[in-house]
């Protein structure tokens, strides 16, 4: 399950997966790693914000608050997380439009690579709704106290259950 759930998460490319190994034999000193081990020392610590990007394009619920949690629980803040998030929709935005070069944008290789399967997943005016409610979030960590998970749960469940598409 570890080395599936590496290559799922970084590639197969063998000398990143190796690096990984080593990350977590260090993280955990043990030689046996347990999935428990795995899950609870290592997993949080490896995700970043374009894995939620991944699973909202995807638009799996569960894995996105799971995601979002981790990231919290690491020290990641809304700001980044709402930055990475306007550039993803405005890229899937553009991915729209055959003039745009998506290379050129602030996204990874394996982001640019899904994008065609993001954009069956989203509309035009859903992805539109989408960016001015990041904005609207933008607008709100920065001049309120609210709490993180009281102001991106209900972003997520939107998201990915498409009430940003109903009319």
């Amino acid at each position: 399950y570890i080395v599936d759930d590496l290559i799922n998460s970084y590639g197969d490319n063998i000398s990143n997966v190796i690096n990984e190994i080593e990350k977590l034999y260090l993280i955990t000193n043990k030689r046996d790693v347990s999935v428990d081990d795995y899950k609870s020392n290592y997993k949080n610590r490896s995700l970043k914000n374009w894995h939620l990007m991944n699973s909202l394009g995807m638009k799996d619920l569960n894995k996105s608050i799971y995601i979002f949690d981790s990231l919290l629980i690491n020290g990641v803040t809304l700001v980044p997380i709402v930055a990475s998030l306007f550039n993803f929709y405005l890229s899937l935005l553009n991915s729209f439009s055959s003039k745009v070069d998506l290379s050129k944008s602030k996204l990874n290789k394996t982001m640019q690579s899904k994008m065609p399967h993001f954009k069956k997943n989203f509309s035009i005016e859903e992805i539109s709704s989408i960016i001015i409610e990041l904005r609207n979030i933008d607008i709100i960590i920065k001049s309120s106290n609210l709490d993180s998970k009281l102001l991106f749960y209900p972003f997520i469940i939107k998201i990915c259950k498409g009430y940003h598409g109903e009319k």
